[in-house]
């Protein structure tokens, strides 16, 4: 049950005068204070602005010595000050060392002490917060920063501080649900516990907000972007033109990223006029870039861009007062991944025009980040290529990658550069290999591949062999060509006499599966002993796997692998469930888990309500115990809780609060109303069948109920709603109930509008087929069914029609029987003409002006106003024409009347043609105003959810699917983001 809590009275037996004068001064008066006043509340702070690479001693000493003081000293007001000032010291400190942070928390008992007489915002707290990601890296040269942050749906930023590198590719605009230790703005996590991160794929119907997993992925076609030159105060003129810049990204990067993607993508754009920022201090990443596209956002269209640079000119600018993040010791800042900025989308980066004096390197690492990818770095092994313990990683330490050092890759100042190409890791994370490119191997075997610069097709370039917890051994082969053809003369000396190209190069992820570590035989020298080369061995100690190098030449590489054992497998997620997902408070339901990691004895399974964004006693109602099991279920018995929209969470009790190792998918709970008493007679077999849709409905709306296969069905019979609890219907009045035979003269096959009448409860219900004259007269009962709180409907009360199928391309016409007015069958036609636009397809900026299929289907029903049934329908060809589909569409057996239209597409929601009924006529051209389509509906079920986002994730990317041309919803032969936000679009107009 629900947590509450109770203030008794208290009686106190009058002892004496100078008892309680002892009592009020020394502070102790808040025993029953709470009642009486509120706590004291104390200011927010936010995380420096400034991102800082070392924690200054001092912050340390003086925390430690607000920490004593504080819990030293009486609990009064007067701790006010102090506890403002320890706030922001330790906030500073999370941002700086969150593991050191750590050690100055408050213990639980400390905070309930302070908490008799402070506010949570006097102290840190456990917290589940959920948000949009946003992750920017700040590159130093030879180390970095990365930046975490979300934004919750209610618009406030909290920045992440991890105490480690997460478990998972965190990329910007992914939704996440973190659960950490929060402060004000910031939250501290440990990004190696499972518990702390949970990337949310999923739709949650109940609050209408989508919450999306967003990675870069096989980014492919022209990636356009806006450069931006950027002059600070005081600096001289910039050293490049507008020419010249051009020259070097649009055609000299875009050369490289072509050859690198295996032809898949080019970069295009524009350069913008230089601005000039007012002062140093407005450069801080992110901060500057969600300044500057706000104002750049009046001049250009950013809508037409997938990317904006920022090249900062710092010549002649003294930069010791500037942010280090903003050029002062840095070579360039990016977004991990596209990030979101107002209603754009895009990824940023910022690069210093003096580090580009050489090339493109730099802009080229900084767009690396923008497509999702992290740093390829070096494990060291103490000599060793791997082991199992005792390694560290060396930040950008592969130099034969564009996410390395470019300062150390690139060449002299007349720009004989070297920029080498993308290791097949970091090449499978963008999936830019063709099919035939990387083999995966799972069997002992000798294996040949082709350097993985080559531009031909006639081998593997990689092979790659699963080593589990989605990890991977890479080898690859690389030769003196290509991108590569000038990687040991074009480094300044540097890598000279690199055995690169004289064996193999081997690759494992790094824990954040968007990193890459280079593998080496030997620590010393690295970069002239990186290649595995003809002879020796690597062995992987997590699966005794080993590759040895047989022989080479100057086209092929060949390796023997050798697996002894199984290779292991990935470990799948935890799931939490619950056996439906619309109940009534005290039912009895079944919750079920499994892949629980790490489970104990203690566990428990709650409830929350589906807005809680923080998870603790206070915010959870018990529901049953674990049994410390990785994989199990209870059956319990339901709260009596409020109605509305709730989760399950497997909780985990530990020091720093309640840990929540799962959720489930939000789930209804009605009222709690009783159904009313039923007999004890046996449940009837049902011989027919029944259903009603949609399968949740507010009062007042119409909901389609169809019949089929009933026996000696009769004029007499009726359809009639009851709770779904409600089995045997003898004895039961049934809620409402309609006539068969007003919806169709021949009732054992039929389909009926039933409106959902006032006053009945929320809760769950069922619609059963009666035949009042027949001994076992429940003949039918259909599925569940939700009705909601009583939200008016639309203005609308058109039930959602059913639509003939539509298979892309192909026109099969559908003539139906339409009933006139009067019930009597008729037999003319309709032709109407239609005009039908489509999302990201036309010639509004940033859509596809010309589709790849410019013919196709759609779908045209007509309703008759009065009873609403179907009239008609059919199914007609259309074919695009300057931004429209248009086209005619025959309808057979409608007489000339009245009706309410709806039109559609493959693939799209029915959409009505107008809020009142349209006169039609069967002797000439029906002329139809133009319809806006909303595109996503996949399995074609009239609705665009969690479904239909599943199917698209199938289908991202370079994935093969079944439903690849109809997940492309602008038609342009690419699914990305850009049928993405088509599609979210889509979601978010139809709530």
């Amino acid at each position: 049950m629900h947590a509450k809590r109770f203030y008794y009275p208290f009686i106190f037996i009058f002892v004496g005068l100078l008892a309680v004068i002892t009592l009020v001064f020394a502070g102790k008066y808040f025993l029953f204070r709470k009642s009486s006043y509120a706590l004291i509340a104390c200011a927010s702070f936010s995380p420096p602005a400034q991102i800082s690479q070392t924690t200054n001693p001092a912050l340390k000493q003086q925390l430690l010595a607000l920490n004593q003081k504080i819990m030293t000293s009486t609990i009064t007001p007067s701790l006010k000050p102090l506890l403002e000032k320890r706030k922001k010291l330790l906030i500073t400190i999370m941002s700086q060392d969150p593991t050191l942070a750590k050690q100055y928390f408050l213990s639980e008992t400390e905070k309930q002490k302070l908490g008799q007489l402070f506010s949570e915002t006097c102290m840190e707290k456990a917290s589940r917060l959920q948000g949009q990601l946003s992750v920017w890296h700040i590159d130093h040269f030879f180390s970095s920063q990365t930046f975490y942050s979300i934004k919750t749906s209610k618009g406030k930023i909290i920045t992440l501080d991890l105490t480690s590198t997460p478990f998972l590719p965190l990329v910007s605009r992914m939704n996440i649900s973190v659960q950490g230790i929060q402060l004000d703005n910031s939250i501290l996590l440990d990004g190696k516990d499972l518990a702390s991160i949970t990337v949310i794929p999923q739709t949650n119907p109940n609050s209408g907000h989508f919450l999306e997993q967003t990675v870069e992925q096989s980014p492919s076609g022209p990636q356009k972007m806006l450069v931006v030159p950027v002059q600070l105060p005081g600096s001289s003129s910039f050293p490049m033109t507008n020419s010249q810049i051009s020259n070097l990204i649009f055609t000299q990067m875009s050369n490289y990223y072509n050859a690198i993607s295996f032809g898949k993508i080019t970069i295009t754009g524009d350069v913008a006029s230089a601005i000039t920022l007012p002062s140093l201090t407005d450069c801080s990443a992110p901060i500057f870039s969600q300044n500057e596209i706000t104002t750049l956002s009046s001049t250009y269209n950013l809508s037409n861009y997938g990317y904006i640079a920022f090249i900062f000119n710092f010549a002649g600018v003294s930069t010791s007062n500037m942010p280090a993040d903003c050029g002062n010791g840095t070579s360039g800042n990016g977004s991990i991944g596209k990030d979101v900025f107002g209603n754009l989308t895009l990824g940023v980066s910022e690069v210093p025009a003096q580090s580009m004096a050489d090339g493109f390197a730099p802009l080229a690492h900084e767009f690396g980040h923008n497509l999702g990818l992290d740093h390829s770095n070096y494990d060291n092994c103490n000599g060793n290529p791997l082991s199992s313990s005792g390694c560290s990683v060396v930040e950008y330490g592969d130099h034969f990658d564009p996410m390395s050092t470019y300062n150390i890759v690139q060449g002299n100042a007349n720009s004989n550069y070297a920029t080498p190409a993308l290791n097949a890791a970091h090449e499978d994370i963008l999936g830019w290999f063709n099919p035939a490119d990387l083999q995966t191997v799972t069997q002992s075997g000798s294996y040949t591949i082709e350097p993985i610069e080559s531009s031909s097709t006639g081998m593997p370039k990689a092979i790659k062999i699963p080593r589990g917890n989605n990890d991977a051994v890479y080898v690859e082969y690389r030769q003196p060509i290509g991108v590569d053809s000038t990687l040991l003369s074009g480094s300044g000396g540097f890598l000279n006499g690199s055995n690169v190209f004289k064996g193999a190069l081997i690759h494992i992820l790094g824990s954040n599966k968007i990193s890459t570590l280079l593998l080496t035989p030997q620590a010393s020298q690295l970069e002239l002993n990186a290649a595995f080369s003809q002879g020796s061995t690597f062995t992987d100690p997590a699966t005794g796997v080993t590759v040895s190098v047989t022989s080479q030449t100057s086209s092929a590489l060949t390796v023997q692998v050798t697996i002894s054992t199984p290779l292991p497998t990935n470990p799948p997620a935890p799931t939490l469930t619950i056996s439906s997902n619309a109940v009534m408070a005290g039912d009895t339901v079944t919750a079920s888990w499994t892949n629980i990691p790490n489970p104990q004895a203690g566990d428990s399974v709650a409830i929350s309500a589906s807005n809680v964004t923080t998870i603790s006693g206070a915010t959870l109602y018990a529901f049953c115990t674990a049994n410390g099991s990785s994989s199990g279920n209870c059956n319990t018995q339901l709260p009596n809780v409020p109605a509305g929209n709730y989760e399950l969470h497997y909780i985990q009790t530990t020091s720093s609060g309640p840990l929540d190792l799962a959720h489930s998918a939000p789930f209804s709970i009605g009222t709690g109303v009783p159904p009313p008493a039923v007999s004890s007679t046996p449940t009837p077999t049902h011989s027919g069948t029944i259903t009603v849709s949609p399968n949740i409905l507010q009062i007042g709306q119409f909901s389609t109920v169809t019949w089929s296969n009933i026996p000696n069905a009769s004029a007499s019979d009726y359809i009639a709603i009851y709770p779904a609890s409600v089995t045997n219907i003898n004895g039961v009045t049934a809620i409402a109930q309609q006539s068969t035979s007003v919806c169709h003269p021949t009732p054992s096959s039929g389909s009926c509008s039933l409106s959902i009448p006032s006053g009945i409860p929320s809760g769950t219900y069922t619609i059963h087929y009666i035949e009042p004259n027949s001994a076992n007269k429940d003949i039918a009962v259909s599925n569940t069914f939700t009705v909601g709180t009583g939200i008016p409907p639309a203005a609308s009360s058109t039930p959602t029609p059913t639509f003939p199928a539509i298979i892309s391309g192909v026109v099969t016409p559908n003539p139906s029987q339409g009933i006139n007015p009067s019930g009597t069958p008729i037999s003319t036609n309709a032709t109407f003409a239609v005009a039908l636009a489509l999302p990201g397809i036309g010639n509004s900026p940033g859509d596809n002006p010309t589709p790849a299929h410019p013919m196709r289907s759609a779908a045209i029903v007509l309703i008759n106003p009065q009873t609403h049934q179907v009239a008609g329908q059919a199914v007609g060809q259309v074919t695009y024409n300057n931004g429209v589909y248009t086209g005619t569409i025959q309808v057979n057996g409608v007489a000339a009347g009245s009706y309410e239209i709806a039109l559609k597409m493959d693939n799209t929601l029915a959409s009505p043609v107008s809020q009142q009924p349209i006169a039609v006529t069967t002797s000439g051209i029906n002329q139809l105003p133009n319809v806006y389509l909303l595109s996503g509906d996949f399995n074609q079920d009239n609705v665009i959810d969690i479904q239909d986002y599943n199917t698209f994730l199938g289908c991202y990317g370079n994935k093969i699917c079944s439903q690849k041309t109809a997940v492309d919803l602008n038609d342009d032969g690419t699914v990305n983001e850009v049928d993405l936000n088509i599609l979210l679009h889509g979601i978010e107009i139809q709530q």
